[in-house]
């Protein structure tokens, strides 16, 4: 995900309720109190989370929290606090930053950390692409400002949302994060310059799709149309799937219900959010994208081919779904690979298309490529979203820490409100699922650290913030990947299916790992008979993609320890 992916992040942040933040200007926070990192736009809502929930012993910061987010080149995420002395370390009162580039993937917190040229590298002699720091000052040049109240889990903030470019500033970070582990992008985690690899967290995967295809399956599958009910939340086999990302099932005309109607046969409302409100120039009435509506019409798609909203080749999240779906890049032979990106997306129009992939912009939507490679998971959303204005039935994946629109109301930015969420064989996408070891669409992410041997490694505060970030997962304080820091992450990543938020969809966030995290004990996983709260506060999994110590991503999830209870654990959802 990428720092369009901020967005996604900030939207799931901003929960509302009352009382605003004071502001620390992120352009007069000491430079040896930034920490620089990189790679995967997936761990973003995580990370963002871990700094700013509002768990006074299981978050970074404390006191007045300010978050950047940028949309354009560069791109990044960021968070300037006031740290929180017992979760850092740092004497009282100290400010400090960290500055996260979304411009690729998780290839990016691999080698971006080594400083090497690697393909897709915005500069010939290492070093990647960070915003220049001085313009990002308190006022409206490059940045608009609100005020975000505390929510659920989460501490009230101000919101920094950045849509004029800042000066590029290159910077070879000193930290990253990767969904999978080096390996799986063929390249080493030890060469030309040794990291320091530790486990973060579990992170869950889930195939999203555009509002008007998910309007379709419930058509077809029977389900009430229009509802967000979990009950009506439809389903795609994962041999669909897999015949639809490797390009063998490439037209809606094909995949049908159980009594041949076919999916794009259906008129359906295309969007128009759950609530009933639209977004003037978003939605297809069957003819042109319609302005101005107040309802949507049913509409039939325009098209009955399948459009692809996947991630570029340096994305964690697009070699964790290669597997999941083909194998590829795990097994000696996969023999069908995802679908190619377009070749209407040519270099004018994105450069990087093959590695880094493509944001999202009314360009890119022109040439309307049947498969688009996002450089980050917020340009994949809005690829969904952008098609669906233009009638067409999207389909793409993302972390489930990824707010959709609906009644959740988690999703602020109005123009990525239209997709969702839907099952694997039956199976919810949720966090519960996942730790049950009922849902295997998952990743156990990385962090890596420069050693200290090179220029660019973090000294002084910032070393103590990276220290905190990546320590052990049972370590007192707790750390990101501990159950208190993920149970706080996650209180705010709950999907509704009513306005007022009583009924639970699915819970989304991540998971923790099991057993030794990083040499250092953590909780166990609950037994099969815990109850959902129990489970909150303990988001412990029961599978794990690790074997004799070693993670495997290729490796299908395995009981944690044989002496698990293992069943169908109450906190499960259906």
């Amino acid at each position: 995900m990428n720092l369009t992916v901020k967005s996604a992040v900030l939207a799931a942040l901003a929960l509302g309720a009352s009382g605003v933040a004071s502001a620390v200007d992120i352009s007069t926070v000491a430079a040896g109190n930034v920490l620089y990192s990189s790679g995967s736009t997936a761990i973003d809502p995580v990370l963002t989370d871990y700094f700013i929930n509002s768990t006074t012993n299981a978050a970074i910061c404390a006191g007045s929290i300010d978050v950047y987010s940028s949309t354009v080149t560069p791109k990044f995420t960021a968070i300037a606090c006031t740290a929180n002395t017992s979760t850092t370390g740092l004497a009282a009162n100290t400010n400090i930053a960290i500055i996260k580039e979304d411009n690729a993937g998780s290839l990016n917190g691999i080698q971006g950390v080594q400083g090497v040229t690697f393909a897709g590298s915005p500069y010939t002699t290492g070093g990647l692409q960070f915003p220049t720091v001085s313009q990002l000052a308190n006022s409206a040049t490059f940045c608009t400002t609100s005020a975000k109240a505390a929510g659920s889990g989460l501490a009230a903030y101000t919101l920094h949302t950045c849509g004029t470019a800042t000066t590029a500033a290159k910077v070879t970070p000193a930290l990253g994060f990767a969904d999978v582990e080096a390996a799986l992008f063929g390249v080493s985690a030890t060469a030309p310059v040794a990291l320091t690899a530790t486990q973060t967290v579990i992170v869950p995967f889930a195939p999203a799709v555009s509002l008007g295809l998910y309007h379709a399956l419930q058509a077809v599958q029977g389900k009430t149309v229009g509802s967000e009910l979990v009950a009506d939340m439809p389903s795609l086999p994962r041999s669909v799937l897999h015949g639809i990302y490797s390009g063998q099932v490439n037209s809606w005309a094909n995949v049908q219900g159980t009594s041949g109607n076919a999916v794009s046969a259906q008129s359906v409302q295309f969007g128009i959010l759950s609530s009933g409100a639209t977004v003037a120039g978003t939605v297809w009435n069957g003819t042109t994208t319609a302005t101005g509506l107040t309802t949507a019409p049913s509409a039939l798609p325009s098209s009955a081919s399948v459009y692809l909203c996947r991630r570029g080749a340096t994305s964690g999240t697009e070699k964790a779904s290669e597997w999941f779906y083909d194998d590829t890049g795990c097994a000696s032979v996969a023999p069908y690979g995802f679908v190619a990106p377009s070749t209407t997306i040519t270099t004018t129009l994105c450069a990087t298309v093959a590695t880094d992939g493509c944001s999202w912009t009314t360009s890119i939507a022109a040439v309307n490529p049947i498969s688009f490679p996002g450089n980050g998971t917020g340009d994949l959303l809005d690829c969904l979203v952008g098609n669906d204005q233009a009638g067409h039935f999207a389909v793409g994946f993302a972390s489930i820490d990824n707010a959709p629109g609906g009644p959740s109301g988690q999703q602020s930015k109005t123009a990525r409100q239209n997709w969702r969420y839907i099952r694997i064989d039956g199976v919810v996408p949720s966090v519960e699922n996942t730790a049950a070891g009922k849902w295997d669409y998952f990743a156990q992410s990385f962090a890596y650290a420069a050693p200290s041997t090179v220029t660019w490694a973090a000294t002084g505060n910032a070393a103590t913030l990276l220290t905190a970030i990546t320590k052990g997962g049972g370590a007192t304080p707790v750390s990101m990947g501990s159950p208190a820091a993920v149970a706080a992450v996650n209180a705010g990543k709950k999907w509704y299916s009513d306005a007022a938020k009583t009924v639970s969809l699915f819970n989304g966030g991540a998971v923790v790992i099991p057993g030794t995290l990083n040499g250092t004990a953590t909780a166990a996983p609950n037994a099969a008979s815990a109850s959902a709260a129990t489970f909150a506060t303990n988001p412990v999994s029961t599978v794990f993609k690790a074997k004799a110590g070693a993670v495997n991503n290729c490796l299908r999830p395995i009981v944690y320890s044989t002496t698990t209870t293992v069943g169908s654990p109450a906190y499960a959802t259906p």
